[in-house]
């Protein structure tokens, strides 16, 4: 089917999915978008009731899961299940440019060879006040391009003085529009179960162009994550160092999983996939050596 399937995973939010639902109904171009929401193990009937409310207004499918598959799992069960030929993710609390999301999708049905359209992301806090925004000025047209793009994507950081300062990364473009087949494929491999949103997206660019919207599709609000109990913020830049560089030790295994799984299935030139193993490991290593970094940045 030639529409976007927009996933919207959620759970036990439903005043956050209202403003949403809301929000996609009062555009001209919501009758051409296919809203898939799967709630996750639902304790009520307030999130049934907000979407029978918008139903005669939106294309609705609404999946109800009977036990708790987590955040991670329902977005890999949102994935799997895109009954369309174009994907994208949403969260339930998140602000949609609907007519720049469908812009976005128009170009990429004009465009066989690419295998996805990304569209740049404002960050805000719950004061709705602007954090950080990604900055994309140029075609990835080959995966080096995308790669040396990754260090221009501003995103929320917090310091030891709990004050914002921006640095790469490019998480976000998961808020972006997909080929099914990308998603399929990847699906295919162990990316489901030791992957992550960082490694659909070097998928997707390691396997062909990727357009750019320099419009701001997707407005996402910012929570604090926790390291134990304690929110990030009030962390001082080694914690969250020592706690990066944990966690990056335990996905040694599973990147390497993940890389003999690319080599063995990407369609990529072996320059290119060279490129991409070289850069994987390079990554796990910067991590590694990033707490030393930081303990001597504090001695002098």
């Amino acid at each position: 089917m030639n529409k976007l399937t927009i996933a919207i995973p959620t759970y036990n939010r439903p005043r956050q999915l209202e403003k949403l639902l809301h929000c996609i109904s009062t555009s001209n171009c919501a009758s051409e978008l296919v809203l898939f929401i799967s709630e996750n193990f639902p304790q009520n009937q307030d999130v049934k009731r907000v979407i029978d409310k918008y139903r005669p207004h939106l294309n609705l499918i609404h999946i109800t899961q009977q036990k708790s598959i987590g955040a991670v799992g329902n977005f890999w069960y949102c994935l799997r299940n895109a009954p369309t030929d174009y994907f994208m993710l949403i969260g339930d609390d998140d602000y949609v440019s609907v007519d720049t999301i469908y812009n976005s999708f128009l170009k990429l049905t004009s465009c066989p060879t690419s295998l996805a359209i990304f569209n740049n992301i404002q960050l805000v806090d719950q004061n709705k006040t602007i954090l950080a925004t990604t900055d994309f000025d140029l075609e990835f047209s080959s995966f080096i391009d995308y790669i040396l793009s990754q260090f221009k994507i501003n995103f929320i950081f917090y310091d030891g003085r709990s004050k914002i300062r921006k640095s790469g990364k490019y998480n976000y473009l998961i808020y972006s529009v997909f080929r099914k087949k990308v998603l399929t494929n990847y699906c295919k491999g162990p990316y489901q179960f030791t992957g992550n949103e960082r490694d659909l997206i070097s998928y997707t660019a390691l396997n062909g162009p990727i357009l750019i919207n320099q419009e701001f599709g997707v407005t996402k609000t910012y929570h604090d994550q926790n390291i134990g109990s304690t929110p990030m913020s009030k962390l001082k830049s080694t914690d969250i160092s020592i706690y990066n560089y944990k966690q990056q030790s335990k996905s040694f295994l599973k990147q390497s999983i993940i890389l003999w799984w690319v080599i063995r299935h990407s369609n990529a030139s072996a320059p290119k996939k060279l490129f991409y193993v070289l850069f994987s490991y390079m990554r796990v290593f910067l991590m590694k050596i990033a707490p030393l970094y930081m303990r001597l940045k504090t001695l002098f």
